[in-house]
């Protein structure tokens, strides 16, 4: 305020024309918005590319270890193999979910008839070589009911991911010797309830709330055990996705655990001699198609 040559108050100030600014940031906004984009497609890309050879070299693995002719030494080398490359394929899919979500993209699930006892096996053979390295014991609780009620319709490798991520992370922040607890628990409605317990380093109080967020590791976590910052995530993400949720509960210093739960459709399940030779036949087909068919997955569109 300020008084003029007659003595009057009047406000004095200044205005600027920022128009050329504004637009300035805006542009450089949109430039940001697109350069994300563009690594994300290009990190899926990536995973995708990764995917194929990852997806051949489990293949060749598992039909190295049918061969008769292997001595116990060879015999072992090709388990250790196998559970590498297994999961460092589950790794790249980890990456190619993540980044295909980041660039926009949807992520298609394809539920099919699976037998989630069978899903859940897998998964605790797949880490075996794992946790004994680690000296570590998975102990498995089942719950069923009824040998039919755990043939569901779900999509087996998005499942078969989220407890690959939950077992492989209780199975690193375990310590050495300790034991990692597995439960499942399969209801006659579909009702599924997985738990991953561990006894490990635990989660800080003010951490849980983000624990399943993109790449928010525990500070000094992902320097000491390593790891994308993905992982759960990725569960959060196809959890949801299936209708489902995942939780934890956490103590820092005592331990970790995971829960997945989630409804699937209950589907007519074969008597166990037609399920044997249904997977016999299917094995069969598999070797005369192979390499061909091994070497050609199913490549979704990014």
């Amino acid at each position: 305020v300020a008084l003029n040559p007659n003595g009057d108050r009047v406000a004095v100030g200044n205005i600027f024309d920022v128009t050329s600014e504004v637009e300035a940031q805006e542009r450089l906004n949109r430039r940001l918005e697109f350069e994300s984009r563009r690594k994300s497609l290009w990190m899926a890309n990536l995973s995708h590319e990764l995917r194929t050879p990852l997806t051949a070299l489990v293949g060749y693995a598992e039909m190295c270890g049918e061969l008769e002719s292997l001595d116990a030494t060879a015999a072992e080398f090709i388990v250790k193999i196998r559970s590498t490359v297994g999961l460092m394929k589950a790794i790249v899919e980890n990456g190619l979910d993540f980044f295909r979500q980041e660039a926009g993209n949807d992520i298609v699930l394809r539920p099919t008839a699976h037998d989630l006892e069978v899903t859940v096996d897998n998964v605790v053979d797949l880490l075996s070589v794992r946790a004994k390295d680690r000296g570590i014991v998975v102990r498995v609780a089942k719950k069923l009911g009824s040998r039919r009620a755990c043939c569901l319709v779900y999509d087996e490798p998005r499942v078969a991911q989220i407890l690959i991520n939950l077992l492989s992370n209780a199975i690193k922040f375990s310590p050495r010797g300790g034991t990692v607890k597995l439960g499942l628990s399969v209801g006659a409605d579909g009702r599924v309830d997985v738990s991953v317990a561990d006894a490990g380093i635990g989660i800080a109080r003010d951490k849980l709330e983000h624990i399943f967020d993109p790449f928010s590791q525990v500070e000094g976590v992902s320097v000491k055990f390593g790891g994308t910052g993905i992982g759960l995530a990725v569960c959060k993400l196809h959890a949801e996705r299936m209708g489902g949720s995942i939780a934890v509960e956490s103590v820092e210093n005592e331990g970790s655990t995971f829960r997945f739960q989630a409804t699937f459709p209950v589907a007519p399940a074969p008597p166990p001699a037609d399920r044997a030779a249904d997977a016999a036949a299917a094995l069969a087909r598999a070797l005369r198609s192979f390499p061909r068919a091994l070497l050609s997955p199913d490549d979704d569109a990014l």
